[in-house]
């Protein structure tokens, strides 16, 4: 439930930073009915467990947003599917569990080591279902990362 609280700002507003200055509050807001719970049944100090637990949250987030790669709109705004019409996928498809090339295009993504987020941008929920799949599975190994670029899609 508190991640629905997250991620709720990202999917109704249109501005990210209004979206993530919002969800930073609401972390807050969890952080401290989290602790006053906790502080109160173990009888320790409010404040004080608040702001250790407050300074570890946001800074955890801050290294998450200063060191992680977000890729949004991973299909290039679906004229990557332009280039792979009517080409099969690699033979090893099937042992990473991929069925589609979108499915490979996202698990290409975050095979990279630095790529924490993919954001593939799409509404359709039979696309949505069939890009969650990239999330199963081993992710790419280097030779089948450098095959793929070998492929000049």
């Amino acid at each position: 439930m508190t991640v629905l609280f997250l991620v709720a700002p990202f999917l109704l507003l249109g501005s990210a930073l209004v979206a993530l200055a919002i969800s930073l509050g609401v972390g807050v807001l969890i952080v401290l009915a989290f602790t006053f719970y906790t502080a109160t049944a173990k009888g320790v100090s409010f404040p004080r467990r608040f702001r250790q637990i407050a300074v570890i949250s946001l800074g955890a987030a801050a290294v998450n947003f200063g060191i992680g790669y977000l890729i949004n709109r991973a299909f290039d705004d679906g004229k990557l599917f332009g280039r792979v019409k009517d080409k099969p996928l690699p033979g090893w498809a099937a042992e990473v569990g991929v069925e589609s090339w979108a499915q490979m295009f996202l698990k290409f993504a975050i095979s990279h080591p630095a790529v924490t987020t993919v954001i593939p941008a799409t509404s359709k929920p039979k696309h949505q279902r069939d890009n969650l799949q990239a999330g199963y599975g081993p992710l790419l190994s280097e030779a089948q990362t450098r095959e793929l670029i070998a492929m000049d899609l």
